[in-house]
């Protein structure tokens, strides 16, 4: 009789438990007690205004990084609030969500969103120190996932200083000194900016120049004269000479093209993807379609192209402008790649020049000299090819953790035992293989010694020369796809942003007294420039072509 009692009274307890978790799913939508695993449809109409704000908070709340993506293409407000004053910030940072606390830092820079107050005049960061009403074990979950979080915004308010205490950078001391020294701008003085290759890379140096212009006051395309680009570094360029885009749109057209560009072919696995994504962007996405490079007025504009036909291979620039001098002198002036040939037999600059910035500089330098070379009199001498070099600013694709190999002798050793000669022959294989993967990596080499070369050179000429690329912790493919691995490194690049934001706060303040140009006018002669027109659609054919080549080589070894 008293175990069919305690039996009853079990089961009264049981379901008053369950009638206690039922209304405690009844709570508000932004309710951190409220269970993850209740069914939700993320399939959302953003055609309709009204699931705007639905759909952030639930990706918000469930982690769901795929719908913040699709919500960021179709150019909606993730700062939005909900009635409670709460961003979807506040809702990731409350159910420890950690991936989406980073991609809305990433996707809403240059805007500090963790910053954002509630009606209650609480931030994110504010939220994750909160240790009230713990009752739970997944609030105590949650708890520990916030302290991750915390440490992120750590990180971006109070960097760790990339120099050690007692250290100084020899290349940004003398830097500074060329900066403190030139305290007005002359006409003739130019700002070169110089884009890496890299594929989706380009992710970095558009987050890089997002934060560069904010700081600027979006006046950055103005303060930049002289232009150049490889690969992704080109699409850049072209971009932001054309159309009239801001990086902002750049940004999201950039996210949009990888997965566009990078489709597999039909028919054949090599090349590895098919060229009928760039086509279609460069005509009809971008608005290009069979435009000249001869139409960009706003800056002198390059773009690296490697001549694959002949070994060496020979670099080719895509120009917007061209030297002032007479005809018959350009027909003869084999010496300077002035000649344009199609597409066929054209790859991405890559190959050649990863890192533009010792192109752009001597290019810059070589107009200057024609100029003055093929001038008539004295008097006209004295007024061409005067351009000086005020500024240069590189901005890298990341710098990846060096690698270990075992070493890259061929010795082949002559043994009777087949075991031994099998062994000595897999080792030269792996030699081989060793041996094609450092040959990839210095011609495409855009760190390291090239950007030496190019620091030493405007120092020597008194010039201040930025160099910025972050230091990723892993390595990540040129034509990666993976909506993670793209955010991780643009995470990494808000880090490094944060941590060397001295050295940007001196380059924009170093900027923001470069008088304003009298309009976007190209200083090169018209006439001249339509002996050397291009097509941009065959040039982004040719930047493909390089882009599946380079892919496809690195996977072989």
């Amino acid at each position: 009789m008293s175990r069919r009692r305690s039996l009853s009274r079990f089961g009264r307890k049981v379901m008053f438990r369950n009638r206690s978790k039922s209304n405690d799913r009844s709570k508000g939508n932004n309710s951190k007690d409220r269970s993850r695993a209740d069914p939700i449809s993320f399939d959302y109409d953003l055609s309709n205004v009204c699931n705007h704000l639905e759909a952030l908070m639930n990706a918000a709340r469930y982690g769901n990084t795929d719908l913040l993506y699709k919500l960021y293409i179709h150019h909606i407000d993730l700062k939005m609030t909900d009635e409670t004053g709460n961003t979807a910030m506040h809702v990731a940072v409350m159910n420890g969500q950690q991936k989406i606390v980073r991609m809305l830092v990433v996707l809403c820079a240059p805007c500090k969103i963790w910053k954002i107050k509630n009606n209650n005049g609480l931030t994110s960061t504010e939220l994750c120190t909160d240790k009230k009403n713990v009752y739970s074990k997944k609030q105590t979950e949650i708890i520990h996932r916030n302290f991750r979080i915390r440490e992120d915004f750590n990180n971006l308010d109070n960097p760790p200083s990339p120099i050690p205490d007692g250290f100084v950078d020899v290349d940004s001391h003398y830097n500074d000194i060329l900066v403190k020294e030139k305290k007005t701008w002359k006409n003739e003085e130019r700002v070169l900016l110089s884009l890496d290759g890299g594929g989706i890379r380009a992710v970095i140096t558009i987050q890089m120049l997002i934060h560069i212009d904010n700081m600027l006051d979006g006046k950055l395309v103005e303060k930049i004269d002289d232009m150049a680009g490889t690969s992704c570094g080109g699409v850049i360029t072209l971009l932001l000479s054309t159309n009239n885009r801001n990086i902002e749109e750049t940004r999201k057209l950039l996210l949009e093209m990888r997965e566009r560009v990078f489709i597999r072919g039909t028919d054949k696995s090599v090349p590895k993807y098919s060229s009928s994504g760039m086509e279609y962007i460069a005509r009809h996405v971008t608005t290009w379609e069979d435009s000249k490079m001869s139409v960009i007025k706003r800056h002198r504009a390059i773009v690296t192209v490697a001549d694959t036909r002949m070994v060496p291979p020979q670099l080719l620039l895509f120009r917007s402008y061209c030297p002032e001098m007479p005809e018959e002198a350009c027909e003869h002036y084999n010496a300077a790649p002035y000649f344009f040939e199609s597409f066929n037999g054209l790859s991405d600059g890559g190959l050649i020049a990863n890192n533009p910035t010792l192109a752009l500089i001597s290019d810059f330098l070589l107009t200057n000299k024609l100029e003055k070379s093929f001038a008539k009199t004295a008097e006209e001498r004295s007024k061409k090819g005067n351009w000086k070099i005020g500024c240069v600013i590189s901005l890298g694709t990341g710098v990846f953790p060096t690698e270990k190999i075992d070493g890259i002798d061929l010795v082949l050793a002559h043994a009777k035992n087949p075991i031994q000669f099998a062994k000595s022959f897999y080792k030269v294989f792996a030699s081989t293989r060793n041996l094609l993967h450092v040959l990839i990596k210095e011609c495409t080499a855009s760190n390291g010694q090239p950007v030496k070369y190019a620091r030493e050179w405007c120092h020597s000429i008194n010039t201040p020369y930025f160099r910025f690329s972050p230091h990723l912790s892993q390595g990540i493919s040129l034509d990666e796809i993976d909506l993670e691995k793209v955010m991780q490194v643009m995470w990494e690049t808000e880090l490094y942003v944060a941590s060397h934001r001295n050295q940007f706060v001196k380059l924009v303040n170093f900027l923001a007294t470069k008088p304003k140009r009298e309009g976007f006018d190209n200083p090169a002669n018209s006439q001249d420039s339509e002996s050397v027109e291009q097509s941009i659609s065959e040039m982004s054919e040719a930047t493909t072509t390089v882009t599946a080549t380079t892919t496809t080589t690195t996977e072989t070894s």
